[in-house]
């Protein structure tokens, strides 16, 4: 007969990571922001129907198919038609189209079929919004990713396919025309992308009470590519995402192939109009409990892997080890029994 004692050691770790109750960081700019808006389409089964599709409820929780026509007029010579079924997700992709319009539909003054979503919250002031997409090498499309409130205080990103290039992008603070109708100095400005926009990139622009400052790049580092203090609203609005076309200056005649906008992801740090002035009492409520913003806990960088990971950027996983004893570690046991034999 003999024994002896052999250790058994049990390991018991709850993670308590942050909720993020007092807002968001950015890590370039030290900015923070009360919200965030964050759709990683790269996750999203393939659905169609998105604004009733249950299996995307995350979807239609943030973002509404456009469904509506507009006939042709002075600035708009072709009529239009956002259609639902022009937006849909398929392999890892929101995909966003403008049907092929030929010589006969143009003939006939027929609409050019076209897509667009535009967010729930309507009451967006200042933030960082960012998206990843591509589109296709067909020439006669707007592809946008902008803010709206009215015709008057509007930030877009876009791209033109009608183009000679595919290096080219365009980034506007409207107004860009005067009520005399000439154009308004450095409100819309074509800047040269490194990456071709057929390609999946990152495009982003922060928009504080002083400035619009876009970006260009990637998630692990994008770059400033131009700034303007022309034109920047003071009011809340929505944010859009659109392919479209009319036959007007700015998109040319409709590609008579379809055209495929791909979004893999879209990232918004945000505040509303009344977080943005201090007075949103559920965010102060839910901040203060958690320890307000000083506590380190409660507020999260955009850096965070798993921050990013809601959008699809970074790589998603456990956070670095000095986060995690920061974030929490809040049980470790260690429990030695003694077995006889």
């Amino acid at each position: 007969m003999w024994s002896r004692k052999a250790p058994i050691t049990f390991l018991l770790i709850s993670t308590a990571y942050a909720a993020c109750e007092c807002g968001y960081r950015l890590r370039d700019t030290g900015a923070r922001y009360t919200h965030i808006l964050a759709n990683n389409f790269t996750t999203y089964p393939n659905a169609t129907s998105l604004n009733t599709n249950i299996a995307v409820d995350s979807f239609s929780s943030d973002w509404t198919v456009q469904s509506w026509s507009a006939g042709s007029d002075s600035q708009d010579p072709l009529p239009r038609r956002n259609d639902e079924a022009n937006v849909y997700i398929e392999d890892g992709a929101l995909v966003m189209q403008q049907i092929g319009y030929s010589a006969q539909d143009a003939r006939a003054n027929q609409s050019v079929s076209i897509a667009a979503i535009v967010s729930t919250e309507q009451d967006f002031l200042h933030g960082s919004f960012r998206t990843v997409f591509k589109v296709s090498d067909d020439r006669g499309s707007v592809g946008g990713f902008f803010w709206y409130h009215d015709d008057n205080n509007e930030i877009d990103i876009e791209v033109l396919t009608k183009e000679s290039n595919t290096t080219t992008v365009h980034y506007t603070s409207h107004p860009s025309i005067s009520s005399t109708g000439a154009l308004i100095p450095g409100a819309s400005v074509p800047t040269a992308l490194t990456i071709p926009w057929t390609s999946y990139q990152e495009h982003r622009f922060d928009w504080s009470p002083e400035n619009i400052t876009f970006y260009q790049g990637t998630y692990q580092g994008s770059s400033v590519v131009h700034t303007t203090t022309i034109n920047v609203p003071h009011v809340g609005g929505s944010v859009q995402m659109n392919l479209w076309a009319d036959n007007s200056s700015w998109s040319g005649m409709p590609s008579t192939t379809t055209v495929t906008m791909s979004v893999q992801s879209i990232l918004i740090y945000y505040n509303t109009t009344t977080s943005d002035n201090g007075t949103d009492n559920t965010f102060n409520t839910a901040c203060n409990a958690a320890g307000g913003p000083s506590s380190k806990e409660t507020v999260c960088w955009d850096t965070d892997p798993n921050v990013l990971a809601k959008a699809g950027a970074g790589t998603p996983g456990l956070r670095a080890w000095s986060e995690l004893w920061t974030l929490g570690i809040t049980l470790v046991a260690t429990i030695t029994a003694i077995v006889l034999a």
